[in-house]
């Protein structure tokens, strides 16, 4: 190994438990550390007026001399340094140890209170972790009267939601003591596992990962007055600072850069035309489609991922340094020199020319590296803010001018040799081939490959391996490609390696990847069998009847307002709390949505699932009941935050219409959502309404479900065929708009009251007929006929036919 290499795994190391000593002096409460004689103090820890300052440190030397000692580590690496760059982040004497020191600084940059009081009174005992959720706001002040904080306690999709504390005045010692014990079993696993001088980079990458699902939930500093930056996302954002600090350096003479220095280069990246490639061909059904949809999705969620792969790898830089990376969009902080700049360059000349001739512009990787920043720049919560506003303009930017270079010499001419007749029915684009003809159709070669991707990803494989060799999905020109595994024996020279499956492996990062799809004997569902599944069977029915109509909902959801939350919606926005407010949203969209599906809508199937948006197929029955727990979860995830919610967009159709222009008018009524109102907070369900009036349509429909099912009930299908008409006769623009009221009164009279001996027994159905249609038809038009659609759909009663399986209700 290099000499540059390993002084960047021993400062990556450094930096990411360089704060272990701060959870393990919260395990073992207030005592005083005797491990070491009491020149230890001068040694690590930095001179304050009341003695020595930051006793978190001796605890993180003791990490290493004492918990670690035992651990297989790989012996290419002096652990010695290492121990130092880590304890010594307060207290530096060597240059390594500057970096991490100043890099801890920038990464915080946040207001603490006194030191003095908080520890010698034991309040840092008692502190949980904050909510970032409260502190952010748009339109209204954030509420301060409650604490939103987390439990101690590992990392899962219940655990993750904040709790409401009136006080906090309990020790926490006895649960950090228990946690503690914990992570260092699982990090002894790590150890053992990657502990080798060939796999210390998968050591990192795991030692991160168990990092994260302990430390997750503890602060990173008691005494600041936020609160709410955990010490895995310190760690994590120290590391990458302190990195790029580093190699900067190393270019410049190693030499400590001054404050103003232009140090970092902040590089983003994002995926255009992730709906065009996912959804090709406006006008065909097409077999496999399940299938080959599921492959695309996977490919684009990964394909950003494998570009800083490469990136990475061209820099020879540990890659570890990543702000936020979340299905295809990417931020990561790299070192400003000219070698960076002219690696970025080849590298993005590279991905346009392979995505333009394999993919004809389908989708592009839209870059941004025009935003320089120094140490003070980064430390600077206002102009760090700026900065993210301008990066994510110049991305949205950069969409409209994606494959200029190409097209600026001339090389646009798409060569493609096929004949109409054996054209690939999936893309439209490339010559289908025998050898991939099968019962559910001929495909190309590059569709062969999406249908198989997506097959295998729901079988369920234990491993995601990213590779430079060949394997089932390849980028770039087979230049790093992702293998599915079930064993990571053969695979311990990998780039990187991910598990899917975190209940059977816990000594590998896990892949937050929403993957979830409805699937039957290990096979996809088809979108035909998805839309049966709204079809059901009621117990009160006669045996041959079922009840509801074969119908998709393609269902789009996109946090409101996300750019400007980031660049002015949080309070003393630090780089920590970015990588904090991305990593949660991240969780929820991927992780927690794929709990919610996969425990309470099997029958849904996930398009694509991203760090703030997510794209959903699910039978029209699921629609209300499975926006409504998402919406709901989110905001209980977001601590009710009035200023952080999601539109939806919402296009319901039958199994046979095409996708893509299916998926095209979801993103139609989404964008309705968006142009009505600058709160937005909204959902268009046949028509824009907010999230309450569309929960009402459930109850509403309960009602007339009751009494279609009820034999002495005088309420009919046919009846609301007819109410559904009187309602568009209120909207009309000719004579009808003053007939729709005696037609309803008429018909109430005349099919609906039932009297006996002159006196009407059924007035509570018609009261409350009345008060729905004659209450709400003018002034709530569009959500009488969305309630009645939704109703006609789910309660249209047909025969039984082919004996096919139906739910039971």
């Amino acid at each position: 190994m290099d000499e540059l290499l390993k002084q960047q795994y021993h400062i990556a190391f450094g930096a990411l438990f360089h704060d272990i000593g701060k959870f393990k002096q919260r395990a073992y409460g207030s005592k005083p550390h005797s491990q070491f004689p009491q020149a230890m103090d001068g040694f690590i820890l930095p001179s304050t007026e009341g003695g020595y300052g930051y006793k978190h440190a001796l605890w993180t030397f003791d990490f290493f001399e004492s918990d670690t000692k035992n651990f297989q580590l790989p012996k290419a690496l002096d652990w010695n340094v290492i121990r130092d760059i880590a304890a010594k982040h307060h207290n530096p004497s060597t240059i390594e140890e500057e970096f991490i020191h100043k890099a801890d600084i920038i990464a915080s940059s946040q207001t603490r209170i006194r030191q003095d009081d908080h520890f010698t009174s034991n309040d840092y005992l008692k502190k949980h972790l904050r909510s970032i959720f409260p502190h952010i706001y748009t339109f209204n002040e954030p509420k301060k009267d409650k604490i939103f904080a987390y439990n101690l306690s590992i990392l899962d999709t219940q655990n993750a939601f904040p709790v409401s504390f009136d006080k906090e005045d309990s020790l926490l010692q006895d649960t950090y003591k228990i946690l503690w014990d914990s992570f260092l079993q699982d990090f002894r696993k790590v150890c053992l596992q990657w502990g080798k001088d060939s796999t210390l980079h998968h050591l990192l990458q795991s030692a991160a990962h168990i990092l994260k699902k302990y430390s997750w939930c503890i602060s990173a500093a008691t005494n600041d007055i936020m609160g709410d930056s955990s010490l895995f996302d310190h760690a994590i954002t120290t590391a990458a600072i302190a990195l790029s600090l580093s190699l900067y350096s190393h270019a410049n003479g190693n030499k400590m850069p001054s404050e103003d220095e232009k140090v970092f280069l902040l590089f983003a990246g994002d995926i255009s035309g992730i709906q065009q490639f996912i959804f090709q061909r406006h006008h065909q059904v097409f077999k496999g489609s399940a299938k080959i949809i599921r492959g695309r999705s996977f490919f684009v969620s990964s394909i950003g991922l494998a570009y800083q792969y490469l990136l990475y790898k061209k820099l020879g830089m540990v890659p570890f340094t990543q702000l936020m990376s979340s299905s295809g969009k990417f931020y990561m902080l790299l070192p400003n020199t000219n070698y960076v700049h002219t690696a970025i360059q080849e590298l993005k000349e590279q991905v346009d020319s392979w995505l333009f001739k394999e993919y004809h512009g389908d989708f592009a990787i839209v870059t941004d590296s025009s935003i320089c920043a120094s140490m003070s720049d980064l430390g600077n919560k206002e102009i760090f803010a700026r900065f993210i506003g301008d990066i994510n303009y110049n991305l949205s930017v950069e969409k409209y001018k994606k494959f200029n270079s190409i097209l600026q010499r001339g090389e646009c001419i798409i060569d493609v040799n096929y004949s109409e007749d054996e054209v690939c029915p999936s893309c439209g684009k490339y010559t289908k081939e025998k050898r991939y003809s099968d019962n559910e159709g001929g495909r190309c070669n590059f569709c062969n490959t999406m249908f198989e991707l997506g097959a295998k990803i729901v079988r369920q494989p234990l491993y995601i391996v990213f590779n430079t060799k060949s394997g089932d999905a390849d980028f770039f020109n087979k230049a790093i490609s992702i293998q599915f595994a079930n064993d990571v024996l053969p695979y311990q020279d990998a780039i990187a390696l991910y598990t899917l499956d975190p209940h059977k492996v816990d000594t590998c990062a896990v892949w937050e990847f929403n993957n979830y799809v409805p699937t039957v004997n290990h096979e996809i569902k088809t979108f035909e069998e998805i839309a049966q599944s709204s079809i059901v069977k009621y117990k009160e029915d006669e045996t041959d009847s079922r009840r509801g109509v074969p119908l998709l909902s393609f269902i789009k959801c996109d946090v409101d307002n996300l750019g400007f939350i980031f660049s002015y919606g949080i309070d003393d926005l630090s780089v920590e709390r970015y990588v904090t407010l991305s990593r949660m949203l991240n969780y929820y969209f991927n992780t927690i949505v794929n709990s919610i599906l996969h425990n309470k809508f099997p029958n849904v199937y996930t398009v694509f699932s991203g760090g703030d948006d997510l794209f959903l197929v699910a039978p029209f029955r699921d629609t209300i009941p499975l926006i409504k727990e998402i919406y709901t979860q989110f905001k209980l995830f977001t601590c009710n935050n009035p200023d952080i919610h999601f539109s939806t967009g919402v296009f319901v159709c039958h199994d046979n219409f095409p996708m893509s222009k299916a998926a095209e008018l979801a993103d139609e009524a989404l964008e309705k959502t968006k142009s009505k109102d600058e709160k937005k907070d909204k959902i268009h369900y046949f028509d824009t309404m907010a999230y309450g009036e569309f929960f009402d349509i459930e109850d509403a429909v309960k009602w007339f479900e009751h009494k279609l099912l009820d034999e002495s009930s005088t309420i009919t299908q046919s009846f609301l065929y007819r109410l559904l008409r009187y309602t568009r006769m209120a909207q009309s623009t000719t004579f009808d708009k003053y007939l729709y009221l005696p037609h309803f009164k008429y018909d109430i009279a005349r099919n609906i009251v039932k009297k006996d001996k002159g006196k009407i027994i059924n007035a509570d159905e018609v009261t409350w007929l009345e008060h729905f249609f004659e209450g709400k038809v003018v002034k709530k038009t569009a959500w009488v006929e969305a309630v009645l659609a939704t109703a006609i759909y789910l309660l249209r009663k047909n025969k039984q036919e082919n004996n096919k399986e139906v739910q039971k209700v």
